[in-house]
């Protein structure tokens, strides 16, 4: 989270949608791990971006940029929660997987055996 801390509300946002973007293109990769990292990113951003805001309501910054920036975050809370339901269904499924494809390997193992 702290290398978040340098960065303006804007710069965050980019953050935000870059690193939701990165997840989505991970996760349809089947590269689970590198989208639970992105998405572990997005609530460190969201954290960040949300400690920023309302320090900014704090200070009495204008209301219609702190608006703005909350709208943006609300946007992109379906997608980023659809990844968290799809990245746990691919978690729950990977050992299932693994089993299947080592039982797989036994059958082709055994098969082959008996040809040489």
């Amino acid at each position: 989270a702290t290398q978040f801390d340098n960065l303006n509300e804007d710069e965050l946002l980019v953050n935000l949608e870059s690193n939701l973007s990165s997840a989505l293109a991970s996760e349809a990769r089947g590269d689970a791990d590198a989208a639970v990292a992105k998405t572990a990113a997005i609530k460190n951003i969201q954290k960040a971006l949300t400690a920023r805001i309302l320090k900014r309501l704090d200070d009495g910054q204008p209301l219609v940029e702190v608006a703005r920036k909350m709208k943006a975050i609300e946007g992109m809370q379906p997608q980023i929660n659809d990844m968290e339901r799809r990245l746990g269904i691919m978690q729950s499924v990977e050992p299932v997987l693994e089993n299947a494809i080592k039982t797989l390997q036994k059958v082709v193992d055994i098969r082959g055996m008996g040809k040489k």
